[in-house]
């Protein structure tokens, strides 16, 4: 099911219930966090291919943000 279907589904079905309330904050809420879920699952798809996770790849980038002499404190 497409993210656009499944947002429009879910305010339909609440709308049905609850006709007296706006759910347009919800859908907007909704569309965001179905996008970045599956925007996550696409970053981490290609992390896997280059061999890390997407946290092990947070680590190494920020490990060579601060440089060959940067310090660190766990």
């Amino acid at each position: 099911m497409e993210i656009s279907d499944l947002v429009e589904q879910t305010v339909t079905t609440w709308s049905a219930e609850r006709p007296d309330i706006d759910f347009t904050a919800m859908s907007t809420a909704l569309m965001v966090n179905l996008l970045v879920a599956k925007q996550l699952e696409i970053t981490n798809q290609h992390m896997l291919e280059l061999g890390v996770t997407l946290g092990e790849f947070d680590v190494l980038a920020t490990l060579r943000r601060h440089g060959k002499n940067g310090v660190l404190m766990p």
